[in-house]
């Protein structure tokens, strides 16, 4: 999938499996989607940013899928950042509503890796939300690994074309390698 005139696709799959009830084909008023799941997804970040940018404002119509999302074996782009070996899981995806998704993953950069597994708790799928971290995961240093937890309470707030995230009383616990 490719942003209009834009070289670099916002994301390719080797496997895609979208799931529709029959009022959603048929032209309801809102469009409902069961299920989404992707093999080998490629989503370069960078440029489904810029995609979104072009958006016009107040893209409150977002489908609801009443049984989520799953991502298996993909990879996730962003500046210099990246996320191989992405398992995904959203049970339900609806605007103004919870959130809580599981995802984890291999994140690399400058020749730092990571192993992650997160659980990650949204108050409200909105524009201004609460958001609860709780990663667990692997680092490696020349050869030695160290083991790691980090637990965070924060707030997301987005009004274009700036977007803040902070997050309060950090809690890491791990050890140095």
């Amino acid at each position: 999938v490719r942003q209009p005139g834009a070289s670099a696709p916002l994301l390719s799959a080797t496997r895609a499996e979208f799931s529709l009830p029959w009022s959603s084909l048929a032209g309801s008023a809102s469009l409902v989607i069961t299920r989404v799941d992707f093999s080998g997804l490629v989503l370069d970040i960078d440029a489904t940013r810029a995609w979104l940018a072009t958006l016009p404002p107040g893209g409150d119509n977002m489908p609801t899928l009443s049984r989520g999302i799953g991502i298996k074996g993909g990879t996730a782009i962003y500046e210099r950042w990246r996320m191989t070996d992405v398992v995904l899981e959203i049970d339900r995806l609806e605007a103004r509503q919870p959130l809580k998704l599981s995802l984890a993953g291999h994140v690399e950069r400058d020749g730092t890796g990571i192993n992650v597994d997160a659980q990650i708790d949204i108050e409200k799928l909105s524009q201004s939300t609460d958001v609860e971290f709780s990663v667990n995961g692997e680092m490696a240093f020349d050869g030695e690994e160290s083991s790691f937890s980090v637990k965070a309470p924060c707030h997301y707030h987005l009004l274009p074309p700036q977007e803040s995230f902070n997050c309060l009383d950090v809690m890491f616990l791990g050890t140095s390698p």
